[in-house]
């Protein structure tokens, strides 16, 4: 595993999985190596009916099976080893696709993002996150800072100055990998990449990218966020359209890690997120999640719709 490095995984974390892998990774390879012989052909497509649930059952299936063979003790390393084998077999396949190798290093980067937010909130070098299997379905794509799945509008009917999605037309859900800063620079070079590689695949030259997520919730973007900030910035490239609330803030661990318990008491203040979002809390019991959408026109390199 000498690409452990690639995927920004510490020095200290990579010798402690090399000595789990020495333990058991070659039946745990023999696991990935099945499971990825699924992997379909085509490249970032989106889901047909039913192949979703399919897709998670037998994740469910060989990640049991990985946990077997490590001990239920040792899941979250488990887990871990069975996606780092993974990329291995994704690596030969994004080049038998004659897709990119960046995209395919951005893409497969989430796992050592992942190993940072287990450490976070449990101490312990893994993973407990449980949807890599869209990754290795070729069902979600990296392009720099953002990653991006393809989806079917959910709502009836947005429009912009002539551009119009009605219900299941095709757009590119927006995920954010906890991978360090989120400029708007870094935010436009990512539409900018996706563009030039799903171009082929869209009705005109703009690129329909949706979000869902605590970022785009209004009361936070209006009274948490400070003007000028990185997040105040990402969120108003999308013009949200729907807000989903939310009686508890569930998503606090990305700003706090495992101090957050719900409550404002006893919350690190080191830094003008915290100490805003510990304002808010106390002010307020308002939580939620918005859901955006941007136009982003690829020959204008901009977004239209803010």
């Amino acid at each position: 595993m000498d690409f452990l490095s690639e995927l920004g995984i510490q020095e200290t974390d990579a010798r402690e999985i090399l000595a789990h892998n020495r333990e058991y990774g070659d039946r745990i390879g023999q696991l990935a190596g099945e499971y990825m012989s699924y992997a379909p052909k085509q490249f970032f497509r989106a889901y047909r009916e039913g192949q979703r649930a399919e897709s998670t059952q037998r994740r469910d299936a060989f990640l049991s099976k990985a946990r077997a063979v490590a001990g239920e003790e040792n899941a979250p390393m488990a887990d871990l080893l069975f996606w780092l084998h993974c990329v291995l077999y994704a690596q030969a396949q994004y080049r038998q696709m004659g897709i990119p190798e960046e995209i395919f290093w951005d893409t497969v980067k989430d796992v050592g993002y992942k190993l940072e937010e287990c450490k976070q909130v449990s101490g312990k070098c893994g993973v407990v996150s449980t949807w890599f299997f869209l990754h290795f379905d070729w069902q979600l794509a990296a392009f720099g800072r953002l990653q991006y799945q393809v989806r079917g509008f959910p709502k009836d009917h947005y429009a912009w100055n002539g551009y119009e999605l009605n219900c299941g037309d095709t757009v590119y859900a927006c995920h954010i990998p906890s991978s360090g800063k989120l400029s708007e620079e870094l935010c436009l070079d990512s539409l900018q990449r996706a563009y030039g590689f799903l171009k082929k695949d869209l009705r005109s030259n703009i690129l329909p990218v949706v979000c869902s997520s605590w970022m785009l919730f209004p009361p936070y973007v209006e009274k948490v966020f400070g003007d000028g900030s990185n997040l105040k910035a990402f969120a108003q490239m999308f013009d949200v359209i729907d807000v989903t609330p939310r009686e508890t803030f569930d998503d606090g661990w990305r700003i706090f890690g495992p101090a957050f318990q719900g409550r404002a008491e006893g919350l690190p203040q080191d830094n003008s997120l915290r100490r805003s979002m510990v304002r808010y809390i106390k002010d307020s019991g308002e939580f939620g999640y918005g859901y955006g959408i941007l136009l982003y026109d690829g020959e204008k390199r901009q977004i239209i719709n803010r």
